[in-house]
């Protein structure tokens, strides 16, 4: 039988919610693809309200374990071929979270993080789950 969340605990609903599909996630039982229950299954399964289940999922958005497309709901992220990217001398990398626009400009999935390599007045902005750098 499936984990349940256990609403004696200490800890807030949503976050075991989202220990629950992470495991779930991390074992291979939700493969990279697969779709998560929608909201109103976890809510009936777990005995929680839909703001919960949200909450939940929003936490494995952030980190980007999961996808979530309207209206057709939330699915276990593939990973991507990475591309290698060689600094070159002089050059700077940093890494930082996008902001909304750049996040909506680049069509960039929440949850993941972007790395900017600077060269002279030159800026080159590549996704973290998907660029190697060396």
């Amino acid at each position: 039988m499936a984990r349940l969340v256990d609403h004696d605990s200490y800890q807030p609903v949503y976050k075991q919610l989202a220990d629950i599909l992470r495991e779930r996630i991390s074992t291979g039982e939700l493969q990279p693809g697969a779709r998560l229950p929608g909201e109103h299954a976890l809510c009936q399964e777990h005995g929680i309200g839909r703001d919960t289940a949200r909450d939940a999922l929003a936490i494995l958005r952030a980190e980007g374990l999961i996808v979530t497309e309207p209206r057709i709901g939330s699915r276990v992220k593939e990973e991507h071929e990475r591309k290698v990217v060689k600094l070159k001398p002089g050059e700077r990398l940093w890494v930082r979270m996008p902001t909304p626009d750049e996040r909506r400009k680049h069509k960039i999935p929440e949850g993941v993080a972007i790395i900017i390599i600077e060269s002279g007045d030159n800026e080159a902005i590549y996704l973290a789950d998907r660029t190697a750098v060396e």
